[in-house]
């Protein structure tokens, strides 16, 4: 996956001829984005961090900010050649078969069409494991919305708040059996507590779970990790030092935006995210 893409971001970063070809055809195009996932797991913050502005609002309750669904355009740049427009639909969060989630569902249910399904899940809540009851519950509810080959095809679950977790809260995160664990931790009777040795046993934890609660058409999709921008009052991110791997993190999401959009919004996508990188990143805090 990740292979296919490179290659076509080299070869629309080293020829200037290509580049400008592909954006006069994309130019007033669109590509829709869709938001969904367990109520507070940061999904708002999530698209002002890879858009790197405020588009949706966000607050620190655990509680969903968004109340309703909500679509906004946003323009996207393709490398100083026009604009495509980027239609970002955000959701209030799934809370559990309540009144609000029947509303969202019916709104969710007259979307129509859309290119990328990003289901966010904090990693970092009370430390648990990935995926919990809360978790399966969110993609049960979604396989009663959406068919499933259009979510098998669409989707991608974002733990979101990589950047959040400590050392505590990784710990317990992590399996007895894991293989993540060297000799030395063994010894010490402690577990490695990276973040990417959390990540990666997620990824393992997913297909055992996701196989054990009738889940198993969706053990192989893609999952990643992100961080979330802070923003001050003037809406520009604030200046902080990133944690190691955070930009490589949004670079691996994006990428997965990429191979999973169609083929012209894709390309919106992938001259979009290049035009970002030869800007300031921004910090993650």
């Amino acid at each position: 996956m990740a292979e296919r893409v490179d290659q076509e971001l080299q070869r629309l970063i080293y020829n200037d001829h290509v580049r400008k070809d592909v954006a006069r055809a994309l130019r007033g195009k669109s590509c829709t984005v869709l938001l969904v996932g367990v109520a507070g797991a940061g999904k708002s913050s999530l698209v002002n961090s890879l858009l790197l502005r405020q588009v949706c609002a966000t607050g620190t309750s655990a509680k969903s900010i968004t109340k309703t669904v909500q679509r906004t355009p946003v323009e996207m740049d393709l490398d100083g050649h026009g604009t495509c427009i980027l239609n970002v639909i955000d959701s209030p969060g799934y809370i559990g078969l309540t009144k609000e989630d029947e509303q969202t569902k019916k709104q969710l249910q007259a979307i129509g069409s859309f290119d990328v399904l990003l289901c966010c899940f904090d990693c970092q809540a009370s430390g648990s494991r990935y995926p919990t009851g809360e978790h399966l519950n969110t993609l049960r509810w979604l396989k009663t919305i959406f068919k499933e080959d259009l979510l098998r095809s669409k989707c991608i679950i974002v733990l979101t708040k990589g950047n959040k977790v400590e050392v505590q809260q990784a710990a317990p995160a992590l399996s007895s059996q894991s293989e993540l664990q060297d000799d030395a931790a063994q010894s010490q009777n402690t577990l490695p507590v990276s973040v990417d040795a959390l990540y990666k046993d997620f990824i393992q934890q997913q297909k055992e779970v996701f196989e054990e609660e009738g889940l198993e058409k969706f053990v192989d999709l893609p999952i990643y990790m992100a961080g979330l921008v802070t923003f001050r009052e003037d809406h520009k991110p604030k200046e902080a030092t990133p944690i190691d791997g955070s930009e490589a993190w949004f670079d691996e999401l994006w990428n997965g935006c990429i191979d999973r959009a169609g083929r012209e919004s894709s390309l919106g996508i992938m001259l979009f995210h290049f035009s970002q990188k030869n800007q300031s990143r921004g910090t993650v805090v």
